[in-house]
């Protein structure tokens, strides 16, 4: 399952690569992890957040093998990325709850299209309106990793509920994309597909 994420990964040549955080279970797998996210970056970068998992794990044997196989780990800090046409963006972590250090919003003379990476999407409403991202990447509800046909997840980890389980969302003219992830503690999903997300930005028409 692991090495046919990273194969679609690689087949979509992504210009930024993002992970979100989670990702182990037994901490004796970081190796083989490893093996298997070095196998795919992103063109103008590869960066990557924690999650809760891995605060309760071993949080700094797991960022030092991502920043060992190229995973640029963003903690509560921003990139500055430019294309080759100039275009500037910034791409921001933000690791709370799971960070002891306290996110920051970002400053306003800072390039205006910001890409954050949170794990949870708890976090939306203030990267929303704190630091008018473009765009929040996340994870951790599994889109509730079962799913029940005609009524949706059974239960999300949120403090909203199930408001924000997967996919796309509009949040204060801040788009929010929640991913299903790939793996799972409890090795089953029931009518839940695991999946990567792909993202094309696209200029607005004037």
């Amino acid at each position: 399952l692991y090495e046919k994420a990273m194969e679609m990964a690689r087949a979509s040549s992504p210009d930024l690569l993002i992970f979100g955080g989670d990702y182990l279970g037994p901490l004796s797998m970081k190796d083989r992890m490893g093996e298997l996210l070095q196998t795919v970056r992103g063109r103008l970068g590869t960066f990557g957040v924690i999650g809760n998992h891995d605060h309760w794990f071993d949080r700094e044997a797991i960022v030092e093998t991502l920043k060992s196989v190229g995973v640029e780990m963003l903690g509560n800090t921003h990139q500055l990325v430019t294309r080759e046409d100039g275009l500037e963006l910034l791409i921001a972590g933000c690791e709370s709850p799971w960070s002891a250090k306290a996110w920051s919003p970002i400053a306003n003379e800072l390039p205006k299209l910001r890409i954050v990476a949170s794990h949870t999407p708890d976090n939306i409403f203030h990267l929303a309106q704190e630091s008018e991202a473009t765009l929040v990447l996340s994870g951790h509800t599994h889109a509730g990793q079962g799913r029940i046909p005609g009524y949706g997840p059974a239960l999300i980890p949120s403090v909203h509920g199930r408001l924000f389980d997967h996919g796309h969302y509009i949040v204060d003219k801040t788009h929010l994309v929640v991913s299903a992830g790939v793996g799972v503690q409890i090795p089953l999903r029931l009518w839940c597909q695991p999946d990567i997300t792909i993202v094309d930005l696209i200029p607005a028409k004037s």
